[in-house]
């Protein structure tokens, strides 16, 4: 309880930064620097594979299939988008970035 409380009243302050610890910001900073979605790809090829082998429920398994399909629609969309202009990730990102670190020095 104390723990969503800080986070409400950080959130509140509009102290962003102190929501994420140094390793999240170390994540995001990587992934502003990636211009693919390989990885995601990967994982929801994996996910399908085993959708597939261990679900023997056709109800589940349609619905299962078809949250996968229009998820993996989504990241080609995505990365169609990435390809013809991949410097707007990179920016969004980056700016994300700035604006933690100007919202943890700023003063208040």
């Amino acid at each position: 309880m104390e723990l969503a409380e800080g986070f409400r009243r950080r959130l509140e302050r509009g102290d962003y930064r102190a929501l994420l610890d140094e390793r999240l910001r170390e994540v995001m900073a990587q992934a502003a620097e990636q211009r693919g979605l390989a990885e995601e790809v990967g994982a929801l090829r994996f996910a399908m594979a085993r959708l597939l082998a261990e679900e023997e429920d056709p109800g589940a398994l349609a619905l299962g299939i078809s949250r996968l399909a229009t998820a993996s629609a989504r990241l080609a969309r995505t990365q169609r988008e990435l390809n013809q202009e991949p410097e707007l990730l990179t920016d969004a990102i980056s700016q994300i970035l700035r604006d933690l670190d100007e919202a943890r020095d700023a003063p208040g």
